[in-house]
């Protein structure tokens, strides 16, 4: 009886040890899971900083700013200079695209909404792929950076130009455009200002729709006027809202693209007439 028990007990050591050293694993597996979900969120707040610090600083605001006045406290002060630089996005507005280029040069634009939560440089690369996670600077970072689409020419001289970015879970890059899928949202926001070498522009917000990534709305250029006509026709029937914005042969569009979480591969393009601004 005895020496049975004795051959039985080696085997249970080796149980204990197997378990203690997957308790290990799974407690380090926990500690770094916490760690890269750590990293990820601060190499996201760095992103959205950087970019927040860009904008004061080539942004010009589109009203005086109004001085300081005696006794004003420090955080005063900075209110005022944010409500300075809100953007309208009916008027003309000046960015220091010089100083972005001087950064980047292949920065082609600026891009702003009412709202603020689009504030970003528009950059144009050699592909579509290095600019979804680098910033302006060269960054790795997974904010990427708001990106036109390398077949199309920066000076907006397409039928249809596109412009990519994020849907960032904290709202940040081209997050706000899913939410012209809510009623209401278009009403409040028809318009984007977009600003080039060429001048600024009024996005005019004529449809918005969840695509597959692989969709055939995903088109650069046309045969002819026949089916650049049948093209806008189609992209306002999917539309998730109806807008009173002409859009006709002779107009130009930019198409904004971000992901969308409604499906697998899901994208929501926002398609807007392009018209220049006096």
């Amino acid at each position: 009886m005895a020496g049975k028990y004795l051959k039985k007990r080696p085997k249970k050591k080796a149980v204990d040890i197997l378990l203690t050293v997957l308790a290990v694993l799974f407690a380090g597996a926990i500690v770094l899971s916490s760690v890269k979900l750590v990293r990820g969120r601060q190499e996201r707040e760095l992103g959205v900083a950087a970019y927040a610090s860009l904008a004061q600083s080539v942004v010009m605001p589109q009203t005086p700013e109004p001085p300081a006045m005696q006794g004003d406290t420090v955080q005063q002060t900075e209110k005022a200079h944010e409500e300075a630089t809100v953007i309208d996005v009916s008027r003309p507005l000046t960015v220091d695209l010089e100083a972005l280029k001087a950064i980047d040069p292949h920065v082609v634009g600026w891009i702003g909404s009412d709202t603020g939560a689009i504030n970003y440089p528009v950059v144009q690369g050699t592909d579509n792929a290095y600019y979804l996670n680098h910033l302006i600077d060269g960054t790795v970072n997974s904010n990427g950076s708001i990106f036109m689409d390398f077949r199309n020419g920066k000076d907006l001289s397409d039928r249809n130009t596109f412009i990519y970015g994020h849907n960032m879970r904290n709202g940040a890059m081209f997050a706000s455009l899913v939410r012209y899928a809510e009623p209401g949202y278009y009403e409040a926001h028809p318009e984007l200002l977009l600003v080039t070498e060429e001048g600024s522009f009024s996005l005019q917000v004529f449809a918005g729709c969840v695509v597959p990534g692989n969709s055939d709305l995903y088109q650069l250029s046309f045969r002819d006027d026949e089916e650049y006509a049948a093209y806008i026709e189609k992209v306002k029937l999917l539309s998730d809202f109806s807008a009173d914005v002409p859009v006709g042969t002779e107009d130009r569009i930019v198409t904004l693209s971000t992901c969308s979480y409604d499906h697998e591969d899901a994208r929501y393009l926002l398609f807007c007439r392009l018209v220049p601004m006096q």
